[in-house]
C-alpha cells in the first residue's frame, strides 16, 4: 500500500509540513515535521507551547500523542557527534501506527493554550512484518512478560547506564550502540539506560528544569540508541531520575542538578523538597512528556523507570515519594496510548518503593550478597507477596577484583540464579565497564537458548528448589521449574560466591525427584559454552527420577523431557 501522504487542509501558521521517515508501517517509527512560528518562547514548556497529533485510523481506531521540538545536529558515518546541523530546528510528531489502512491525522498547535494552528492530512499504513507490539507483563500468570501479540519476553542484559569514553572518539551514543551490538550478538535483548549529566540527559544545569534546549544534542544521540535497540532488537528501561540527583549523602550530584536553588534557574532549598513541590512536580511532568513524545513511540521502551534507588533521596521520606509515584505513573499513563510498563527501584533490597502498588513490576537492587542463595531469597518472596514479575535491575559485587572480572563469575550466576530462581529476567550486571573490557558477552548465549526452551506458559509449571530433590551431595543446591513431563534446572555448587571461587570437582553426582512414570530424555548443558555435554534416555519407575550428572565444576543445567 502507497504512503500517499497528503495534507488535506494546513493554515498559514504551519510551515514546511512533511513526512520524515519514507513510508508508514506498522509498529515502525512514523515521523513527521512541521515549522510553526507562532510558537515562541520555551519550547520544551508545554504550557506555553504544544504540539499536538490526533491519530484516527481504521475502525475507528484513534490517539493523541504529543509533539516534541526538535534540533538537528550532523553526525559522522562512524556514529560520532560532530555539532549542531545547518538546518533549523521544528517541531515533529512520532508514532507507531497499530493497523494498516487509511489514517487522518490532526494536527493542534497550542501556544498559552490557546490554538494557534491547526493540519489535516491523510495517509495510508502498509502492514509490518513485525506483529509483537509492545511489551506488558504476561497475563495469565503474570509472572513473565510478554508482547502484545501473546509472545514472552525473557529479559537477558545488564545496565548501560552512561557512556565511557574508552578512547577520544568513541563517546557517548556510539559507546552504548557497539554495547547494543556486541551483546545482542549473542542474546542479550535488554539494557538499563541512565538520563545522567555526563552521559544523555536532557537536563542541562545552566537551564530551567523545564527548559531542554542544553540537552539537545544528547537527545540527537539518544534518537540513535534507539534506532540501534529497534535494528538490534533490544529493549530498555529509560531512567529518568535517579538518587543522586537529589541527594547530598549517597552518590550525590545535587550540585548540577537544575532544580537546585544555587543554580541559575533552580528553587529547590532541599533535595527532598522536589517530591512535594508543585513547581518541581510540573517540571517533572513537562521532562517526561518531552522524553515521552520523542521516544514513546518506540516498541523497543521496556519500561519507563521513573526513579533509580528513589530511596536514596534526602529525608528517606516514603509517604511523600510514593504519593509523588502514584501522581507520576498516573500522568505519564494519560499521555502514553502504548502503555509502556512504569517501574522504580530502591537502594536496598526489601525497599518498599520499588514494590509501589502502581508500579507494573518490582526492580530489586542487590550488592554483595553473601551468596548467590541471598539473593534468591527476595526473588520468591515477591512472587510469593505480589504475584508480578520482579527483576534484578542491579545486582553485583562492590569489591571486584580481577580474577572475578576475568572469570565473569559474579553476572554468570546472577544470570543464571534470576531465569531459574523466580525472576521474569537475568540479574542485571552493574559493572557493565568491566564486563566490556573483558568483551564477556558471550555469556548470554547458553543462557538465552536454555530460558527459550522452557515452557513458561505451561499450567502445570512450578517453581522447585533443593528441597524438592534427594540429592547425595549437601554441596550442591539445585532451582529450577518442573511440570507435567518436563524439568529444567539449574544446578550450582553452594560455595561458589562471588568474591571467592571454590571450585569443587563434581564426578559423581546423583538426585532423584517424582514425576510420572516414563521415560524422558535428559539433557545436560555446559552453562559456560552451552554445549550439550550429555545426552540419555531415563526410565522413571514407582514416580520416582533418578539422574546422575556428568562431571562437571561450577555450575550446570539439565532438561528433562518426556520421551513421546
Amino acid at each position: 500500500m502507497a504512503f500517499n501522504f497528503k495534507i488535506i487542509n494546513c493554515d498559514e501558521n504551519i510551515k514546511e509540513l512533511f513526512p520524515v521517515t519514507e513510508n508508514a508501517v506498522t509498529y515502525k517509527k512514523l515521523e513527521i515535521a512541521l515549522s510553526v512560528p507562532c510558537l515562541n518562547g520555551n519550547f520544551y514548556d508545554e504550557s506555553e507551547n504544544s504540539v499536538t497529533g490526533r491519530f484516527v485510523g481504521p475502525d475507528g481506531i484513534s490517539f493523541e500523542f504529543p509533539g516534541f521540538y526538535y534540533e538537528p545536529y550532523d553526525f559522522r558515518s562512524t556514529g560520532e557527534l560532530l555539532g549542531h546541523s545547518a538546518e533549523k530546528g521544528g517541531w515533529r510528531i512520532r508514532v507507531m501506527l497499530p493497523e494498516s489502512g487509511k489514517w487522518r491525522l490532526e494536527i493542534t498547535a497550542r501556544h498559552k493554550g490557546s490554538i494557534c494552528a491547526e493540519a489535516l492530512c491523510e495517509f495510508n499504513a502498509a502492514e509490518g512484518t513485525d506483529f509483537r507490539g509492545v511489551i506488558g507483563v504476561e497475563p495469565t500468570v503474570k509472572r513473565n512478560f510478554a508482547f502484545q501479540n501473546g509472545e514472552l519476553y525473557i529479559p537477558i542484559g545488564q545496565n548501560l547506564c552512561w557512556h565511557k569514553p574508552v578512547s577520544a572518539k568513541e563517546k557517548q551514543a556510539r559507546y552504548i550502540n557497539r554495547v547494543i551490538s556486541s551483546g545482542s550478538d549473542y542474546g542479550m535483548n535488554f539494557v538499563r539506560l541512565w538520563m545522567m549529566y555526563w552521559g544523555l540527559s536532557i537536563k542541562t544545569q545552566n537551564c530551567a528544569p523545564n527548559d531542554f534546549s542544553g540537552g539537545q544534542s544528547n537527545a540527537a544521540q539518544l534518537d540513535r540508541v534507539f534506532d540501534k535497540l529497534a535494528e538490534r532488537d533490544v529493549y530498555a528501561s529509560l531512567v529518568f531520575f535517579t538518587h543522586g540527583d537529589f541527594s547530598t549523602i549517597a552518590d550525590s550530584h545535587w550540585f548540577e542538578c537544575p532544580y537546585n536553588a544555587v543554580n541559575p534557574h533552580g528553587y529547590l532549598e532541599r533535595p527532598q523538597d522536589f517530591w512535594t513541590d508543585d513547581h518541581a512536580k510540573r517540571d517533572a511532568k513537562s521532562y517526561m512528556r518531552y522524553l515521552i513524545a520523542r521516544y514513546g513511540y518506540s516498541r523497543n521502551i521496556m519500561t519507563w523507570e521513573l526513579f533509580n534507588e528513589a530511596d536514596g533521596v534526602d529525608g528517606r521520606d516514603y509517604v511523600a515519594s510514593a504519593a509523588w509515584h502514584s501522581e507520576m505513573s498516573e500522568y505519564i499513563r494519560s499521555i502514553d496510548p502504548y502503555k509502556h510498563m512504569i517501574s522504580t527501584s530502591a537502594c536496598y533490597t526489601d525497599g518498599k518503593i520499588a514494590r509501589h502498588k502502581d508500579m507494573d513490576f518490582t526492580f530489586i537492587h542487590c550488592y554483595n550478597y553473601p551468596e548467590i542463595d541471598y539473593a534468591l531469597s527476595f526473588q520468591r518472596k515477591d512472587w510469593e507477596n505480589q504475584k508480578r514479575p520482579s527483576i534484578f535491575g542491579e545486582i553485583g559485587f562492590m569489591n571486584f577484583k580481577p580474577h572475578i572480572r576475568e572469570s565473569l563469575i559474579a553476572p554468570h550466576m546472577s544470570n543464571w540464579a534470576g531465569v531459574m530462581g523466580g525472576s521474569a529476567a537475568s540479574g542485571m550486571t552493574w559493572y557493565w565497564e568491566q564486563f566490556d573490557e573483558a568483551d564477556g558477552y558471550s555469556i548470554y548465549a547458553p543462557l538465552s537458548k536454555f530460558a527459550a526452551k522452557i515452557p513458561w506458559l505451561d499450567a502445570t509449571l512450578k517453581q522447585v528448589t533443593t528441597a524438592d530433590f534427594n540429592c547425595n551431595d549437601d554441596r550442591v543446591r539445585i532451582i529450577g521449574y518442573t511440570g507435567s513431563g518436563f524439568a529444567y534446572l539449574w544446578l550450582y555448587d553452594n560455595k561458589l560466591s562471588p568474591d571467592k571461587e571454590n571450585y569443587t570437582d563434581f564426578k559423581e553426582f546423583k538426585f532423584r525427584f517424582p514425576v510420572l512414570n516414563g521415560e524422558y530424555i535428559l539433557e545436560w548443558t555446559e552453562t559456560r559454552g552451552g554445549n550439550i555435554v550429555k545426552t540419555e534416555t531415563v526410565k522413571a519407575e514407582n514416580g520416582i527420577l533418578a539422574a546422575a550428572a556428568p562431571e562437571w565444576r561450577g555450575d550446570i543445567a539439565l532438561a528433562v523431557k518426556e520421551k513421546k
